[in-house]
């Protein structure tokens, strides 16, 4: 544990080779207060501690000396420890073994980072020299796109090596003042043994020097591990600035490309090639993977042979069985990972040709004056990144799988003996895990690099459509617009499926029904029904010119338009290719609401079609339907309207006339016969009252003459002798039945006075009995109550 942190310390003071140091800090633990004085016998373990922190002082090659001058002290010191007087415990002799070890692992730590620190000083000093003496390229712009890509990448890698700097040195600030601690609690130590060395007596002085310098040893330790911390987080503030100093220099060298960056034909032609030889390259690790998965096959295939031939032996060894089955298990463990690697080696080589393409969508961005193509560019760009960054996350998922299984394995492998086959077996299972995780790291490294690529390009679209002028901006506005408003006319609101019978095969295929569909088929059908209401007006003006009854014309031109109607809606359902089970969303409970609710008016519907195909009842009819009398004026799709002799008008549904009692007065002819009832007095000569009656109806304009008036003697009444005129009139818009009996009453009226013939009224004889006289009796009024 002691060693792995010691490394850990030590890795951190030597990191990033590119990191640069101009100089070693002037301190190596501020702060601290010069150390107590102390007896000949401490003074080593002080005066080591007090070099090493003075050594970062001097000149490389002093210090470099010091140290190795301490580094030699130290390990004769480790290699030559006495031995503990009476009074020691274990736990002290092992802290003073651990402070040793500290002392000397922290001063290789040191020696370390001043080799690094050398290093990184010339590094530094380069950098800002060629930050410094940069005044621009040698050659003149344009310049490539591939030059623009090249310092955008060293760009990204000098920010992540930059993020990775700092937080590094945020780590190493607690760490550093955690250690600095340390020192101080281990003085205080020191200044406890030396008051206990003082104290103590004859007996314990030797057990209390020996702590005392052991005291000595651990703040020594303390001292080197504040050191080397300190130097680590020294060390990564220094490559901080070198690498700001960098990353200035390549934001200054992208300044002068980004404005005068070109991308021609041959970059597009060379980024492909390179792509090309990628995937080459990729194509041929995968056939290196595929052969090492021939030959673990072909192992396979021989331990199988294997273990057959010893199951089948009388006594099958079992332990020769055991391990020959491990064996096997360890193969397909491995064909396991090297299937998994040759599946990402073939993909990253699809990814790569994939890649070719999105440089040519790339390039038709920059170079495209049509603003349709670079849209299309972009949205494919952007469609690859989103789905490129769902694939790396799910690279970032087999990885930390991949993590698990190999943690589990070397689990198992520590937990292994040394020199058994459970050892092999473990360290083998770790080996293919391993293998597993790098192939899952490689493909989240790849993946993320893709990713990161068509992000920027991406960006670099957008960048570029911002920087256009309003010429360019008002063209990309109405593309816009005009492909939003495709996209609206396009939308898919459902899809239908709609079945064809094909040379006896039953075909299914669906259609969807789109906003711009529905949209036209509307449209399609107002202006086809406008066009033919326009010429169904046109020719129902021309038929009433003509003498023909409006009524009926009217309503030949309702019919004529409901039945177009149907026929339009038809043709454009076909014309815009939606197919008539579109309707069939409404669902079963809906349609059936729907059939209940039309279920009234379909059925009039359809009984008016019939009353017109049958011709029972026309217009101008005269009809008597459920007690309502009177002339048909209209047919209409619903109802059939009746006027009656008062004037009044009445729908009656067209159902009625179809499932009702209707009287036509006018279905065969209009001729109907009417009678007049008259009584006159007895004595009255009948002949002549006959001949008076027959003679007013012959006188009257609309009694017809054929059949000819008659009259009928129909009975002796009690009042009167009883004469009935039956007379015939054809019916019609001007003649009325009734009129024409209310005519004939008033001429019969007046013929008969100018004959004296008197019309009956009743009469009652009344005869008295007068055989004995009436009974005549008074009767008191009641009393008043």
């Amino acid at each position: 544990m002691l060693r792995h942190w010691l490394t850990v310390v030590a890795c951190l003071a030597a990191v990033s080779a590119t990191a640069q140091v101009p100089g070693l800090p002037p301190g190596i633990v501020p702060g601290r207060s010069p150390p107590k004085a102390t007896p000949a016998a401490e003074a080593p373990a002080t005066q080591q501690a007090a070099q090493a922190a003075a050594s970062a002082a001097d000149a490389p090659e002093a210090a470099r000396a010091r140290i190795q001058r301490q580094l030699a002290d130290a390990r004769a010191v480790r290699d030559a420890i006495a031995p503990a007087p009476p009074g020691i415990g274990p736990a002290e002799i092992a802290r003073q073994r651990d402070a040793l070890d500290i002392i000397v692992y922290g001063t290789e730590g040191q020696l370390r980072a001043l080799a690094q620190l050398e290093k990184s000083r010339v590094r530094l000093g380069a950098v800002r020299d060629a930050g410094r003496n940069w005044k621009g390229f040698t050659e003149p712009p344009p310049y490539s796109i591939r030059k623009l890509d090249a310092l955008r990448d060293a760009g990204d890698a000098v920010r992540v090596r930059l993020a990775g700097q700092h937080a590094a040195l945020g780590h190493l600030k607690p760490e550093t003042q955690r250690l600095q601690d340390e020192v101080q609690r281990a003085e205080e130590a020191q200044r406890r043994a030396d008051e206990a060395v003082e104290q103590a007596g004859a007996e314990g002085r030797e057990a209390a020097r020996w702590r005392r310098e052991l005291a000595a040893t651990e703040l020594k330790a303390a001292i080197v591990r504040a050191s080397l911390a300190r130097m680590a987080g020294d060390l990564q503030a220094l490559d901080i600035d070198a690498s700001q100093a960098e990353l200035d220099l390549v934001e200054r060298q992208l300044a002068a490309v980004r404005d005068h960056v070109q991308f021609t034909a041959d970059d597009l032609k060379a980024a492909q090639q390179d792509l090309a030889a990628k995937a080459a390259e990729l194509l041929r690790q995968q056939a290196a993977v595929r052969k090492e998965i021939e030959e673990r096959l072909r192992r396979r295939s021989d331990d199988l042979r294997t273990r057959e031939r010893l199951s089948a032996m009388a006594a099958p060894p079992a332990a020769e069985l055991a391990a020959v089955g491990a064996k096997i298990d360890r193969t397909d463990l491995w064909l396991e990972v090297l299937r998994t690697e040759d599946e990402y080696r073939g993909s990253f080589a699809s990814l790569a040709g994939e890649a070719a393409k999105y440089w040519t969508d790339r390039y038709a961005i920059a170079t495209s004056a049509d603003v349709l193509v670079r849209r299309d560019a972009v949205e494919k760009l952007k469609n690859a990144a989103v789905a490129v960054d769902r694939w790396r996350r799910y690279a970032e998922t087999s990885l930390h799988q991949a993590r698990a299984r190999l943690m589990e394995a070397e689990t198992k492998l520590a937990s292994a003996g040394t020199g058994d086959s459970a050892r092999e077996d473990a360290d083998d299972r770790a080996a293919a895990l391993r293998r597993l995780v790098m192939a899952n790291d490689q493909q989240r490294e790849f993946l993320a690099e893709a990713g990161r690529q068509l992000d920027r390009w991406v960006n670099d679209a957008g960048a570029a459509a911002s920087s256009r002028d309003w010429r360019e901006r008002l063209a990309d506005g109405w593309v816009t617009l005009r492909e939003s408003l495709r996209a609206v006319w396009n939308f898919e609101l459902f899809a239908v499926e709609d079945t064809a019978v094909i040379d006896g095969q039953t075909v299914v295929t669906s259609r969807g029904v789109t906003i711009g569909k529905s949209i036209g088929a509307l449209l399609l059908f107002v202006l086809g029904y406008g066009l033919v209401a326009a010429i169904a007006r046109a020719v129902a003006g021309r038929l009433i010119a003509k003498g023909h009854d409006p009524a009926r014309v009217r309503t030949v031109k309702r019919w004529a338009l409901a039945i177009s109607a149907l026929a339009l809606a038809l043709l454009t359902l076909n014309v815009a290719r939606i197919p008539f089970t579109v309707f069939a969303f409404l669902g079963g409970a809906l349609a059936i609401g729907v059939g209940f609710g039309m279920q009234t008016i379909i059925k009039n519907l359809i009984s008016g079609m019939i009353v017109l195909a049958e011709r029972r009842i026309q217009i101008g009819d005269i009809v008597d339907v459920d007690g309502i009398n009177g002339t048909v004026t209209t047919v209409d799709l619903r109802s059939t309207t009746v006027r009656s002799f008062e004037g009044l008008e009445t729908m009656v549904p067209n159902s009625m006339l179809l499932e009702n009692k209707v009287t036509n007065w006018t279905l065969s002819d209009r001729k109907v016969r009417r009678t007049v009832k008259v009584g006159v007095a007895y004595g009255t000569p009948m002949r002549d009252a006959a001949e008076l009656l027959e003679a007013c109806a012959r006188r009257h304009g609309n009694v017809l003459g054929d059949p000819a008036p008659y009259v009928i003697f129909e009975d002796f009444a009690d009042s009167a002798q009883l004469l009935v005129l039956h007379f015939w009139v054809e019916l019609g818009p001007k003649v009325s039945g009734t009129q024409v009996a209310s005519d004939l009453r008033f001429m019969i009226e007046k013929q008969f006075a100018e004959a004296g013939i008197s019309i009956a009224y009743p009469q009652r004889d009344l005869h008295l009995y007068t055989a004995r006289p009436l009974q005549v009796e008074v009767v008191e009024p009641p009393a008043p109550g």
